[in-house]
């Protein structure tokens, strides 16, 4: 769905959203249309692994919302390149945290 397309806000998930298990979802970084569905989720982690700092949309609305969002850096640039071992071993210690569920992991 293209951040065009009409939505109605309660249905509306991020792009590339899914269910990874209970408690633990996965998104792309979420256009202000999907807000309300976000918070249906009642999230109280955010992971989000890119180079580049979340929009500022999206923190506001984690302020909002009193989601804690750990921004994970995986490179110096927003190149690809391979996400180094260290980072995934310390992401997958916070998504294996039951205290941080539910928990998204969000890349951009």
């Amino acid at each position: 769905m293209s951040e065009l397309e009409p939505c109605v806000p309660a249905v509306c998930p991020p792009k590339a959203f899914g269910i990874v298990a209970p408690g633990i979802y996965r998104a792309n970084a979420f256009h202000p249309s999907t807000f309300t569905f976000v918070q249906a989720l009642h999230l109280q982690t955010i992971v989000y692994v890119s180079p580049e700092l979340p929009p500022v949309g999206l923190q506001e609305f984690v302020e909002r919302s009193s989601i804690e969002i750990i921004h994970r850096n995986h490179s110096g640039d927003s190149s690809w390149r391979p996400i180094p071992e260290g980072l995934v071993k310390e992401t997958l210690e916070l998504i294996l945290n039951r205290n941080m569920h539910p928990i998204m992991i969000m890349c951009s």
